[in-house]
This record gives C-alpha cells, structure tokens and sequence, in this order.
C-alpha cells in the first residue's frame, strides 16, 4: 500500500559513505538489489569511469528518491558533495538532466581532502572529513517535452563565506531564491565544474570501457585493454588522516 500512494517530496539526510567506517557494523557487502539494477541502468550504463563509489548510499537514495518521485515532484537532500566534481558521477550528472526539469545544487564544500580547491574546502558544517551540499531537484513532466535536458542551478556557498559557524548563519538568513546563483552549462564529459576546452577526446586513449568490454582486437581503440581502481586500501579510516603522528601510530598499531 505504501508503494502504491504517489508521493511529491522528499526530503532526507542519507549515509554519505560507499565503504564501512566500521568492521563491526558487518554491512559492506550488503546489497539493495532493485536500487543497484537502477544504478547499473542509468548512472553506470552512462559514465566512462570506474563504477565503485556509485553504490554509495547517498548515491543510491538518490537513485531510489527519483524513481519513487514518479511525476511532479521535489527531492531535497543534504548529502556528500562528490557529485558535483567527481568523474566517478559523470553518468550520476547525466541522468540528473535527464530525469529533472531544474536542479538547484548549494555546495557547502568541508571536504579537507581538497584544502587546493576553494569551493570544496572551508569549514565543514556537520564537522567531519566529507564535502556537503544540499540538492533541490525539481520534476515537471509537463516541462520536459519543451526541453531537451534539466537546467543545472549552482550556489557556491563556500566562496561566500569559509567557517562552519558563518556557513549555517548564511544559510538561515537566506532564502533560496535570494542567492547568488550560476547557471552550469555541462560539457561533451557531462563535468559540471572545471569546464576544459580541449581537442583530448580525439586522441587515443589509455584505457577505456569499450575496449575492455571488446570480444575482438579490431574493436579495441585504446592502448590498454585491461585496466582498475589502482591503490586500494579497503581501509582508509587506518591509513589516512590529517596528522603525520597519529597516522604513523595507528599504522604501526594496525601492522
């Protein structure tokens, strides 16, 4: 009965991390068998990149949010901010196009692994190590035969103001409407942010998906056929953090 009522919002705060931050929790390999197939057919079937981080839970109640939307709708969410930049979640950017008339995106950036990047880096407002941002993604399938893709509406919060504090100030004095905002004009690689003008897609590529996938040499357009995620710890919350000492001793207690 649940399934069957039609629902227009939804509104929610999903777990941010596609690996297990603890052993004990016994979940990693957990699987969402009717989310992961819609994940399969939409924002993997339309990235080139590696697949793993878009079976990240935030990734997947987005997956989940836009196909219980059905019609008209809103899905508001606060979640990691690693859809914005990520190559990881060039298909996730398509099908966001693809499937919603707006989206309007608050990058309150937080993420310290990026400490280079001034709309990733700053003050984290829930105090902990991952980028946030706030998506309202807005459905209207009255609208979607008058456009070809969904606009994408961005706020760059972080470039406004740097520190926790001043960021959940600036969010409870402002109403949506009255922020400054850009409008994202997605390139041929569907990225978002850090727009290249460049002829790189005509080169032979190093690696890619097709030539991984082809059944014989002469459908392979790339220097090599096989490829992977490369340096994988499995276990991050060990081997990195934001202090040389502690990390040295957590390594060598975990050694």
């Amino acid at each position: 009965r649940q399934n069957e009522r039609r629902i227009s919002v939804i509104i929610g705060n999903p777990p941010y991390n596609a690996n297990q931050m603890n052993e004990n929790d016994n979940n990693k390999n957990r699987e969402y068998k009717a989310v992961d197939t819609r994940i399969r057919a939409t924002y993997i079937a339309a990235s080139t990149a590696q697949k793993t981080k878009l079976y990240d839970m935030y990734a997947r109640f987005f997956r989940w949010a836009s196909d219980r939307l059905k019609d008209d709708g809103i899905v508001a969410l606060i979640t990691n901010r690693s859809f914005i930049d990520s190559r990881t979640f060039d298909g996730f950017r398509q099908c966001v196009r693809n499937e919603f008339h707006e989206a309007w995106v608050i990058d309150l950036g937080g993420d310290w692994k990026k400490s280079g990047d001034t709309r990733a880096s700053g003050g984290n407002v829930f105090g902990i190590g991952t980028g946030v941002a706030i998506s309202f993604w807005i459905k209207k399938r009255s609208q979607q035969t008058k456009q070809s893709f969904g606009r994408i509406y961005y706020i760059a919060a972080n470039q406004l103001v740097q520190s926790a504090a001043d960021k959940l100030t600036w969010l409870d004095s402002h109403q949506l409407r009255d922020m400054a905002v850009e409008e994202l004009i997605p390139d041929d690689r569907n990225q978002w942010l850090d727009l290249t003008n460049n002829d790189f897609e005509s080169l032979l590529p190093l690696a890619s998906k097709e030539t991984k996938s082809a059944k014989t040499a002469g459908n392979e357009r790339a220097v090599f056929k096989l490829y992977s995620l490369g340096i994988l710890t499995a276990r991050d919350e060990w081997l990195y953090g934001n202090d040389k000492a502690t990390l040295i001793d957590r390594v060598t207690y975990l050694i």
